[in-house]
């Protein structure tokens, strides 16, 4: 089998007739005049628009449910909960194991490295290439001292089985919903009912801010400690009010939301339902037109009851020939496929070497391919990219 890390396989050139990108950023007309009329304002940085925004996010994403803190992307976003997880049970950073999952973005697991954590990489649940269940309850011990839970493309993780076990060991989850807003868990909007989740806004997912990210809290005296430490550990609305006494007591960063960005995001907001149901749709027409073809598998798009899947992206696995020769076949139909993320566990920074305890993550390499699911996206493409799919390649 053709590794598919192994072939040149540059972006597509959406510019031509009929060529179907893998992403495109979704930017709608109240997120063009939102930051038009926010360019009119005193208002480019952090102001009252990301106070809007966070309201408005918590009302149309969380059902009315979290404390939002917006930030300057999902990976800020995940650093400040991986601090506060932490600082909240007391333990030093550098301080014992997290495990996290093998197959994610590196945003989920850079910022472990940033505080000093060693990473114990979890398998993954080969109907769905979320985090496994058994594999995090053979990994917890004695030095365990978080979870990263990652709902990959969209499809919730295992939240009821991994919040048991993180509850018996007494160790905090902190759910990367980055690819999952809009989805459920158990009836709940995912991040609604989380001691720590994040999402992400960067350009390509369900709605934009350019770049930007947003940190949801249960508690609400971490989320006013979030607020803080996304802007250099100052009480900014403090010092705004002219009551800010002149020391800092905390290491912050650089990590807030501009205006401008809350602008777009709350015009994006306006379609979050639209977005939801026509990624859905696709997903689908994606699974019901090639459920009969056995070389290949859509990923699980059915989750369990109270379980809903946000669509960022349609997974299909090859089981039986070469992925790369889907790959090209789709590619010559205009239609673009890529792998997304590959195991994290190869990767230079985090050593390098596979962990040797991922078996179904080894079965998995090199046989998944990602394809389009986005606005840009119409019945008909998911119909011609399933023909090729379904013919000879």
């Amino acid at each position: 089998m053709t590794s598919l890390a192994s072939r040149d396989m540059k972006l597509m050139d959406d510019s031509q007739p009929g060529v179907v990108p893998l992403f495109l950023p979704y930017v709608n007309d109240a997120m063009r005049a939102n930051v038009a009329d926010q360019l009119q304002t005193r208002w480019l940085g952090q102001g009252p628009g990301v106070d809007a925004f966070e309201e408005e996010f918590c009302s149309a994403a969380l059902e009315g449910h979290g404390n939002a803190v917006a930030v300057s992307s999902g990976t800020a976003a995940l650093h400040l909960a991986y601090i506060l997880a932490l600082e909240s049970r007391g333990i030093q950073q550098g301080d014992g194991e997290v495990i996290a999952p093998v197959f994610t973005c590196t945003a989920t697991n850079l910022p472990w490295i940033y505080l000093g954590m060693e990473i114990r990489w979890a398998d993954i649940e080969p109907e769905t290439m979320n985090i496994s269940l058994p594999s995090i309850e053979r990994l917890i011990g004695p030095k365990t001292r978080a979870i990263s839970v990652v709902h990959y493309g969209g499809h919730p993780a295992n939240l009821a089985g991994i919040r048991a076990l993180a509850a018996d060991a007494g160790i905090p989850i902190i759910e990367d919903a980055a690819q999952a807003l809009g989805g459920r868990s158990q009836g709940n909007r995912i991040g609604s009912d989380a001691e720590f989740a994040i999402f992400s806004f960067q350009a390509i997912k369900h709605i934009t801010t350019g770049d930007g990210g947003m940190l949801v809290i249960n508690d609400p005296e971490l989320a006013a400690t979030a607020r803080r430490l996304r802007w250099f550990g100052i009480d900014r609305k403090g010092k705004q009010g002219g009551t800010w006494e002149n020391d800092v007591t905390e290491v912050g960063y650089k990590y807030q939301m501009t205006d401008v960005s809350a602008a777009m995001g709350r015009g994006g907001l306006v379609d979050l339902e639209k977005i939801l149901g026509h990624r859905t749709t696709l997903l689908d027409r994606y699974s019901q037109n090639t459920k009969t073809e056995t070389r290949t598998r859509i990923l699980n798009v059915q989750p369990s009851s109270g379980d809903s899947h946000a669509a960022w992206l349609a997974t299909i696995v090859v089981n039986q020939g070469d992925p790369a020769s889907l790959q090209l076949a789709l590619r010559n139909a205009g239609i673009e496929a890529n792998p997304v993320h590959y195991r994290n566990d190869r990767y230079s920074i985090f050593d390098g070497r596979a962990s040797g305890d991922c078996p179904e993550m080894e079965l998995m390499d090199g046989r998944y391919l990602c394809l389009p699911v986005h606005m840009g996206v119409t019945v008909g493409d998911v119909d011609r990219a399933c023909e090729v799919i379904c013919g000879d390649w």
